[in-house]
């Protein structure tokens, strides 16, 4: 099994997607289109700001987000699976705003069997550059 990333940011306290990941998205919705052995499961996160309850839900609606506009960009909703970690997977442990921010995302893991291979398709959001 071969595995790609998607990673998209967020906002403090909010589920909507950033309109620069969209091209992002819109990528990983044409590989997956043409790569019909793929799925992708979401992982919703949030930092630690807030209540847990709160950013358990936040994460939720993260990673319905992007999994809505994977369904709009032409993915079978079959295909995607949604997981929400809440604040319990911060990129650090550290309490600096840089790390809320990274902490704050839905990262897409695709897989694909042997036979429909990823080939080297990666795509970081452009913050990690």
């Amino acid at each position: 099994m071969t595995e790609a990333k998607l990673q998209v940011l967020f906002a403090n306290d909010s589920t909507v997607i950033p309109a620069t990941f969209f091209p992002d998205i819109m990528g990983l919705a044409v590989f997956m289109k043409g790569h019909p052995n793929t799925s992708v499961t979401l992982h919703g996160h949030a930092s630690q700001v807030g209540p847990a309850d709160r950013n358990h839900f936040l994460s939720e609606g993260r990673a319905e987000a992007v999994k809505r506009q994977l369904v709009r960009d032409g993915v079978s909703p079959s295909r995607i699976n949604n997981t929400a970690y809440g604040d319990r997977e911060p990129v650090t442990a550290s309490t600096e705003e840089e790390s809320h921010i990274l902490s704050r995302r839905v990262v897409a893991n695709v897989s694909a069997t042997q036979s429909d291979v990823l080939e080297k398709w990666t795509i970081y959001s452009s913050r990690d550059k």
